[in-house]
């Protein structure tokens, strides 16, 4: 039970990210800087960080967050900064057959590690993805992520995924069916190219998940 929920917390951590984010775009004060927490928790990597937001678009059937990027990393217990950086977080939703299907995905990030050396952390990808029938199934995937040093050194995390299924009657089985048609709405919307409503629904969407696995 404790590693399941460790492997849980570790894929909603990432998606957490980009559920701030979401929030944070949506703001009507267009004026004042939008600052928002990155916080990566991987078997073999831990990022602590802070995005400022720049813009929010739909760009190929995806909606593209951009912004800048800095703060700090842990590789193997070594210490890093994360110094000012380009970033850009995307998600992607697709619905069929009864099943939704969210994916979100982080660009790579450079790091400079105590030791004098630069780690590249490759792009870091998350899926969610809710069936809703008599039973509803509610799965959550980390995918691997390679970290590369400069002196050509590559550490690979694990995958880390978690699925929980209920009766649709139950309030648990209630909640996955809610994320698995917010998750359909969030695909309509980027598909007639609405970033507003898109960031809207996702921000919804991120939230139901994180409620469901760990409320």
């Amino acid at each position: 039970m404790k590693v399941r929920l460790a492997r849980v917390a570790a894929v909603v951590g990432v998606a957490a990210v980009v559920a701030v984010v979401v929030a944070v775009a949506a703001s009507p004060s267009a004026s004042a800087t939008k600052t928002i927490p990155l916080n990566l928790s991987l078997d073999k990597v831990t990022v602590s960080a802070t995005v400022t937001v720049g813009t929010t678009t739909i760009e190929n059937g995806q909606l593209v967050v951009n912004g800048t990027v800095s703060g700090s990393a842990t590789v193997l217990g070594i210490s890093a900064t994360i110094p000012s950086q380009s970033v850009t977080l995307t998600a992607n939703a697709t619905c069929q057959g009864g099943t939704g299907t969210l994916t979100l995905t982080t660009s790579s990030l450079t790091a400079n590690l105590s030791t004098g050396q630069t780690l590249t952390l490759a792009p870091a990808t998350v899926t969610v993805s809710a069936t809703c029938g008599t039973t509803a199934t509610l799965t959550l995937t980390a995918a691997p992520v390679t970290a590369t040093l400069s002196d050509g050194t590559s550490i690979a995390t694990s995958e880390c995924s978690v699925t929980v299924s209920s009766p649709a009657g139950t309030t648990l089985g209630s909640n996955i069916c809610q994320v698995q048609q917010l998750i359909c709405k969030l695909a309509d919307a980027i598909a007639s190219g609405s970033p507003t409503q898109a960031i809207s629904l996702l921000s919804r969407t991120l939230s139901k998940v994180q409620a469901t696995t760990l409320g």
